[in-house]
């Protein structure tokens, strides 16, 4: 298959009855479903809101030449349900550092015309769960800048591995100070069964909340609230 569908495609000539006639093939211009995301106190996933006159479906373009790709020849409405028969089956999908690169189907790489109309419903379809592993959010923070980059609308939640890190947790909370960063909402934490939970969670809170004063002064509070994480688990103390 070619990686050109989508491209403008250039000018060729051709002989008929000793003529020689231009032909010109115009390519279909991508475009994006939209979607309203909407965070939910009451979990940490978010919710999508279909706006009025915005198509449900993944199709948004018509099918190009059936000569490079018989799957866009097919009608959009058929096209539709074979792609979400092979991507849109309700899968958890558990993201780390080590199965990021891999994680879309091959289907999505095929083509870009394809990647178009399909990439929106596999993210919406399934349920992603970030990992974070001693509490380092770079997955997060890749899968939100995705989720940005391609307007997409998802359902999806943490999941935990490793142990403490207090230099990766103050990089998490300094993000969130100066807004760069999403926090943990406390839901989140709530699904963590250390009674570190709590502490963890006043941590995000005084970050989130504390966005008005200094950093230096944010600091100073949360290391207070480092000495009672220690107190439940002494690896907190450790710097790193």
């Amino acid at each position: 298959m070619s990686e050109a569908a989508g491209d403008h495609t250039k000018q060729s000539a051709t002989v008929k009855n000793g003529t020689t006639q231009p032909v010109i093939s115009s390519a279909v211009p991508a475009t994006e479903t939209e979607a309203v995301l909407i965070e939910d106190d009451a979990d940490d996933t978010l919710q999508a809101i279909s706006i009025p006159g915005t198509p449900t479906t993944a199709i948004t373009t018509a099918p190009t030449s059936s000569q490079t790709c018989h799957l866009l020849a097919l009608p959009a409405e058929l096209r539709n349900r074979i792609y979400r028969f092979a991507l849109g089956q309700g899968s958890h999908i558990w993201l780390s550092a080590l199965t990021w690169s891999t994680h879309q189907p091959l289907l999505l790489k095929t083509n870009r015309q394809i990647r178009t109309e399909a990439l929106g419903l596999f993210y919406h379809e399934n349920v992603f769960s970030a990992g974070v592993h001693d509490w380092d959010d770079g997955v997060q923070e890749r899968f939100l800048a995705l989720r940005k980059q391609y307007q997409i609308s998802t359902h999806w939640h943490h999941h935990f591995t490793g142990g403490p890190h207090w230099g990766n947790l103050m990089g998490w909370l300094r993000g969130v100070h100066e807004g760069r960063k999403r926090a943990l909402p406390t839901p989140g934490m709530e699904k963590m069964r250390s009674p570190v939970r709590w502490v963890l969670a006043g941590c995000f809170e005084m970050a989130l909340y504390g966005r008005g004063m200094p950093w230096f002064a944010v600091e100073r509070v949360l290391g207070v609230q480092r000495k009672a994480l220690v107190e439940m688990d002494p690896r907190w103390g450790v710097d790193g």
